[in-house]
This record gives structure tokens, C-alpha cells and sequence, in this order.
């Protein structure tokens, strides 16, 4: 083979170090030009090709202008590609010697049947569990008196005062109470005592429906004094979610005030992409992982599936439901939530092994003895650098998982240097046509 003229082609020829080492190990290179208007074309004994350059063929041996290399007999090229172009459009099958298999670091893996699992990775967003989040209202029409939690993010307890209202309705209702006490306290007739009786009995019902808490009742009872303001006790324990409430302002019944949540148990809603939705589903389980944390996590099941899709994000959302007793989980937090789905008994090869194109998944299988042939095969699920083959392999075959992208480049040439089906490899220009062309100077 010639030698480089300069730095800049040594580079070249090094960065298509397989493609030279395919030529130098005695791999078979060749093409088919086109025979040109003005000239006949030669018979194939007489035609040699460039395998690097298919544009390139002369009349007799000799090296290529271009690039140096060796020119190959058309004729010998096509009789040893012959049938190479296989089933796969525009790759054809590759016969290499051991030097090139070994300079190429080809490495094959037998396709094999095995267990599969799938591991999908969700983003979760913590909420606040919808079942446990209370509003705190007024029943009765007031002004607030005095504020017992002032601040978002407070924690409260059950039964704890909130704020107080002075409503007149209360005070009235306070007064009917006492006054039916009294009466039945001090009249001996037992009906009238009764008629009293049940008059107290009715003013402290409506008491309770107006949401005043039994305690204040009793201390009312017991003191037979009216109060002006009457406190609201929080619904439920928990955290403070928002608050409206202030000194002075006029509430009337069903005015929200405060909203609480009980954050002893929340709910972490994770999406999952549209092509993963038909693996989720409602009882599997799920691991949680806090990003806060990273060594812990956290086991939950999958408590819910919505049934629409995110328009924006294209995505479906899953609830699942976890134990917060040590307030490590806030709402808005996010979460990272993984999924496994068993998929049974696959066909499975490493991930390496796959070229796509975007429109087809092609492997390169190898046959022995040098042989490389490409096979379109139909991708299944993919997870942790392996793949669930659907059809076009079966089990054992050996499949290149190293240089596949080297064998791809040289399929890819060699495909380009056969002639179409039925045609010869003849054709072309000569090569002081060729070198003429490439110097731009008639011939």
C-alpha cells in the first residue's frame, strides 16, 4: 500500500482505522461505478476497485490515488459478495479473518431465554391526603375575638382552641340555657319542671349544632355565668395549611377560616410516562427513595391509578398512600418512586447488541468462522442495560455486543460497493480518468 503524502491523510485513514484494518487482513473490498456516457465499459476481469472510495475503479492493478490502498479485482470482489446483501436493505453480510475480528475487539453474547424484570423509574410528588384535611368554619354570624394560632405551618391538637367569636346568637342561646336551669331548679311542680328540663336540654343541642364543644358547655353549666366570646376547637390534630382568620373580622356561617391537615399519613402522587401505563396498576408495590435522604427508603403500594392523562406532560399520575409518623415527608417534597414488573420468561440480549435507526433495530449475528450477517429483530421492554427481543433471533445465537457499530460502518460500504441484483461489477472510469477528475484536469 502507498504511503500517506502528508500529517492531514494519516489522520483520515486513522480515523477509519477498522475499514483499513478490514483491507490490510485480506477482508475483500469493492463497488460498482457507473459506466460513463463517452466510454464503454471495461469486462470485470479487467476492473479494480478502491474499497474506500467506490467512485474510484481503474483498468488494471495498482494502488488508489486518493487514499493509497491496494485496488481489489471487481470480479473476485463480487464473486465472494455474493448473496452478502441479505434480507436487511443496505447492509450486507461481512467475512472477516481472525486479524480483523481481533484488531475490530469484536465480542459476541448468545441470545438467551431468562427471567426479565422491568424497573421504571417515576418522579412523585408528596400531597396532602385529601381524606384528612379539614376546614374550620363558623356555624354562627360574629367577629372574631382573639386568635390562639396566628401563623401558617403552626401544629395544632384536637379539641385545642383556635380563635373565639362573640356572636350575639351564641350569648342568646347561653342565656336560654341558664334561665331553663333555673326554672327547673326552682319550680316543684313536676311538669313544669319537666317543660324546664327539656327547654335546657333543647338550648344545649343547639349549642353543640352551633360548634361549641361540650367542655365549654360544662364550664357554662357549672358556673351559670354567660360568655361573651366562644372559643372554636380544632377539628382534628395536624398543621396549620392556611389561615384567613384575624383579630376583628366579621365572620357569618360558612366562611372558611383555617384549613388543617393531619400529615400523619400522605399521599405521594407518581407519574408515569404514556408508553408506561399499561405496567401500573392498582396493588403493586413500590419503593420510595427521598432525595433528602438518600440510604433510606421507603415501601408503599400503589393505592390508586387516575384514569385521564396530563395533556401537558403526557403522563399518569398513581397514588399511593404512606405512613408519616415522623413528619419526614412534606407536602410538595419530591420523591423518587421505582416500580419492578415481572415479565416472566424473555429472550433477552445486552442492550450493546442493538443499532436503531430510529425506523428498524438491526444485530449483527455472528455465524462463525468469521461470519457476520445483519438481522432485523423487533425490540421489546428495556431495563438495566438489557433487552426483551420480541422476534427475529432465537435462542443461542450469538449476537456481537462489542464493535457492532465498526461491523455496521463496514456492512454499510460493502452493501454500497455490490452491484444491483442481476448486473455485473463492471463499469466505471479508468484510473487515469479518476486521477484526472480528482486533479480537475481533462484527461
Amino acid at each position: 500500500m502507498r504511503r500517506w503524502t502528508n500529517g492531514r491523510r494519516a489522520t483520515v485513514l486513522a480515523g477509519l482505522s477498522l475499514l483499513a484494518a478490514f483491507a490490510l487482513a485480506g477482508c475483500q473490498g469493492g463497488g460498482h461505478g457507473a459506466a460513463t456516457a463517452d466510454k464503454p465499459a471495461a469486462t470485470a476481469a479487467a476492473r479494480w476497485l478502491c474499497p474506500m472510495h467506490p467512485t474510484y475503479t481503474s483498468d488494471h492493478q495498482g494502488s488508489c490515488p486518493i487514499c493509497g490502498m491496494d485496488l481489489v479485482e471487481a470480479s473476485t470482489f463480487a464473486s465472494a459478495q455474493d448473496g452478502a446483501a441479505g434480507g436487511v436493505p443496505g447492509l450486507a453480510a461481512l467475512e472477516l479473518d481472525d486479524h480483523a475480528v481481533q484488531l475490530a475487539g469484536v465480542r459476541t453474547q448468545a441470545a438467551a431465554i431468562m427471567p426479565f424484570t422491568r424497573s421504571i423509574r417515576a418522579v412523585g410528588i408528596v400531597n396532602v391526603d385529601q381524606g384528612k384535611l379539614h376546614s374550620v368554619q363558623s356555624r354562627v354570624g360574629g367577629w372574631i375575638e382573639t386568635l390562639a394560632v396566628d401563623a401558617v405551618g403552626a401544629r395544632v391538637s384536637r379539641g385545642a382552641p383556635l380563635l373565639t367569636v362573640y356572636s350575639p346568637e351564641l350569648v342568646a342561646t347561653q342565656e336560654e340555657l341558664l334561665r331553663a336551669r333555673a326554672l327547673a331548679a326552682a319550680t316543684t311542680d313536676p311538669g313544669a319542671r319537666e317543660g324546664a328540663q327539656a327547654l335546657a336540654d333543647a338550648a344545649r343541642r343547639r349549642l353543640k349544632l352551633q360548634g361549641v364543644g361540650e367542655e365549654f358547655i360544662a364550664k357554662l353549666e357549672q358556673s351559670g355565668k354567660v360568655a361573651r366570646a366562644v372559643p372554636l376547637a380544632s377539628p382534628a390534630g395536624g398543621v396549620v395549611m392556611s389561615r384567613v382568620a384575624r383579630v376583628g373580622l366579621a365572620v357569618e356561617p360558612g366562611l372558611e377560616l383555617m384549613e388543617i391537615a393531619d400529615l400523619s399519613a400522605v399521599w405521594l402522587d407518581a407519574r408515569f410516562y404514556e408508553y408506561e401505563a399499561r405496567h401500573v396498576r392498582v396493588g403493586q408495590p413500590v419503593t420510595v427513595r427521598l432525595p433528602n435522604d438518600p440510604g433510606a427508603s421507603l415501601a408503599g403500594t400503589i393505592d390508586y391509578v387516575y384514569p385521564t392523562l396530563d395533556e401537558a406532560t403526557r403522563t399518569l399520575s398513581a397514588r399511593v398512600v404512606l405512613a408519616n409518623d415522623f413528619g419526614q415527608l412534606r407536602p410538595g417534597m419530591y420523591a423518587d418512586v421505582l416500580l419492578d414488573v415481572d415479565l416472566g420468561q424473555a429472550l433477552v440480549i445486552p442492550d450493546d447488541a442493538i443499532l436503531d435507526t430510529g425506523r428498524r433495530q438491526v444485530v449483527f449475528v455472528a455465524l462463525g468462522g468469521g461470519r457476520f450477517t445483519p438481522r432485523e429483530v423487533t425490540i421489546g421492554e428495556r431495563s438495566d442495560g438489557r433487552a426483551q427481543v420480541l422476534s427475529g433471533l432465537e435462542a443461542g445465537e450469538q449476537v456481537v455486543v462489542k464493535a457492532a457499530f465498526l461491523l455496521d460502518s463496514e456492512s454499510r460500504i460493502r452493501s454500497a460497493l455490490l452491484p444491483p441484483p442481476g448486473e455485473p461489477a463492471t463499469g466505471g472510469h479508468d484510473a487515469a480518468g479518476n486521477a484526472a477528475a480528482d486533479a480537475g484536469q481533462p484527461k
